[in-house]
């Protein structure tokens, strides 16, 4: 028999990105939005649950804890991340450097 387990902090971050998209000023397009909650992912500890019980009794103790604010505090990292690699100067010349390295080098990027 299989075992049927998940991580609730993807449901938590999703949730939170939803509620606070408007606020974080960064496109919310799927392909962004996937992105920084996959980035705002590899930020938290996982947390898995195998039944619908432990998914209710984790999301209480995750929500009344420092988990909440490490939640928010990945997703405004990620925004923040998002609008420094999209809007400025050197986000630009990061990607593109990671674009193609010889093209930089010609527009005398280092």
């Amino acid at each position: 028999m299989m075992s049927e387990y998940r991580n609730i902090m993807e449901s938590l971050v999703e949730e939170e990105f939803e509620r606070a998209a408007a606020t974080l000023g960064c496109c919310t397009c799927e392909a962004c939005r996937n992105d920084i909650i996959a980035y705002a992912l590899n930020q938290l500890p996982p947390k898995y649950v195998a039944t619908r019980k432990g998914e209710v009794y984790s999301k209480t103790f995750i929500l009344r804890n420092q988990h909440y604010a490490d939640i928010m505090a990945a997703l405004a990292l990620c925004a923040i991340l998002f609008v420094y690699l999209n809007y400025t100067k050197r986000g630009y010349e990061i990607a593109v450097v990671g674009d193609s390295p010889n093209t930089a080098r010609y527009a005398g990027m280092k």
